[in-house]
């Protein structure tokens, strides 16, 4: 009959004999749990987000998937308390979610993706430093979604300055 009686404190954690809280953990736990939830909040809009987003980057439809990829990686790989920050960070005066803003998503894109080179000299040595590797490399290349995304934005960077 002990076992059905349990005293909580104020923030819900299950006290013990002696009432010590048994609340290793918790913590962790909900942080996960806020990150996890904000994050599913703003997938509701994440397709038409990401579709403006990499479409007002030059980015056309066949880039959507691993924009989609490299974004969700990039974000998993910051430390926890900055994507807590992230997931429930606003905009300025409004109740929506920063990851629901394209310019948000933008930012976090250009992030990911690593500065590139604006010098056409620079913008061809990559190119054909990846078509190398996609020669020598094609199964590690075609895994890489950053590395496909930088390239298809050098070629249309290139072909920007050749016109």
């Amino acid at each position: 009959m002990a076992d059905e009686f349990k005293e909580f404190d104020e923030s819900g954690a299950v006290l013990g004999p002696g009432s010590h809280p048994h609340n290793a953990g918790v913590e962790a736990a909900r942080t996960r749990v806020a990150v996890r939830s904000a994050l599913e909040r703003s997938n509701a809009s994440d397709a038409a987000i990401s579709t403006g987003v990499f479409a007002n980057m030059g980015f056309e439809q066949a880039d959507l998937h691993s924009g989609r990829r490299l974004l969700q990686k990039h974000i998993a790989s910051m430390p926890m308390e900055e994507r807590v920050h992230l997931a429930n960070e606003k905009l300025p005066g409004t109740d929506i979610l920063a990851l629901n803003d394209p310019g948000k998503v933008l930012a976090i894109v250009r992030e990911a993706l690593g500065p590139l080179p604006e010098d056409p000299a620079q913008i061809d040595a990559e190119i054909a430093a990846t078509r190398k590797r996609m020669r020598d490399d094609a199964k590690g290349y075609f895994a890489d979604d950053r590395a496909q995304l930088r390239y298809r934005e050098l070629v249309r960077r290139r072909g920007e300055h050749r016109e």
